[in-house]
């Protein structure tokens, strides 16, 4: 499948996850009937999570420049050391994300990131291996991905952990068949023969705690399996028919969808 400008076309997990949502709201947001930007804003909750996210890649860039000029390439405490790193960034996104001037909003947002900064150590020189780094490759049956992962982290000899932030709290049971965390996990193995090993993990802003688990072989190659029949279906597809459900609430393109039309008249 190519973009408008013929080139091959980039799946993400949330690409899938969009088409198997709804079909016409992938082609409107990804696919041949991309429309240009809504005026319908995000959720508070959504841009809350990007702010802090932004926030803390900040303090982990920051960490990673001085470890680099540190004989032993460690230090102590936690990463409160770049606190003022990382509310600075914060404060740029919410001035990029059109945040709302709240200041409920904004001491919620400082509170939780002081919390976070408090409770994640600051790493050893090489432990870091992306933040929030933009990864293009492809599955072994050809497909190209884009991966985004939030935090990389080598945790022991071949042996990295890849962190997702949630901004609510994290069941732990929801770790082990995490589609997005899994599809990172074999896709960086895949692409880097130094990995040997993958972990992933869902980090709770909220709480300023994380669950880890070890990677499935088999769960991972089930996710990547599905990302491809997915692109596949996608490919194949020419209607890109709307799939009415609870998601058409939130959806940015309801003024364009025949759906809400419908059910408007």
């Amino acid at each position: 499948m190519a973009d408008a400008n013929g080139a091959p076309r980039a799946w993400s997990v949330s690409a899938a996850h969009t088409y198997r949502t709804c079909p016409l709201q992938w082609s409107y947001r990804y696919g041949p009937h991309k429309q240009p930007p809504t005026l319908e804003a995000p959720s508070v909750h959504r841009l809350r999570g990007r702010v802090l996210h932004e926030a803390l890649a900040a303090a982990y860039r920051a960490a990673v420049t001085e470890l680099a000029d540190t004989p032993g390439g460690l230090l102590p405490g936690t990463m409160t050391r770049y606190r003022r790193v990382a509310r600075a960034a914060l404060g740029v996104a919410w001035e990029t994300h059109r945040m709302p001037s709240d200041s409920t909003e904004a001491l919620e947002c400082l509170q939780l990131l002081d919390s976070v900064l408090g409770a994640l150590p600051v790493p050893a020189r090489g432990a870091v291996y992306a933040i929030e780094h933009r990864i293009r490759t492809r599955t072994a049956g050809g497909l190209l991905v884009v991966l985004v992962p939030d935090l990389v982290l080598w945790t022991g000899r071949g042996t990295v952990r890849v962190r997702d932030y949630k901004t609510g709290r994290v069941d732990p049971a929801a770790v082990a068949g995490s589609q997005q965390l899994l599809i990172y996990a074999g896709l960086l193995a895949e692409r880097d023969p130094t990995i040997t090993g993958v972990e992933i993990e869902l980090y709770s802003l909220r709480g300023a705690a994380g669950h880890a688990e070890p990677a499935d072989p088999r769960q991972v190659a089930d996710a990547i399996d599905r990302l491809e029949r997915t692109a596949a279906t996608a490919a194949a597809d020419t209607e890109h028919a709307p799939r009415p459900g609870p998601h058409c609430a939130s959806c940015p393109f309801q003024q364009v969808c025949p759906a809400m039309s419908r059910r408007a008249a």
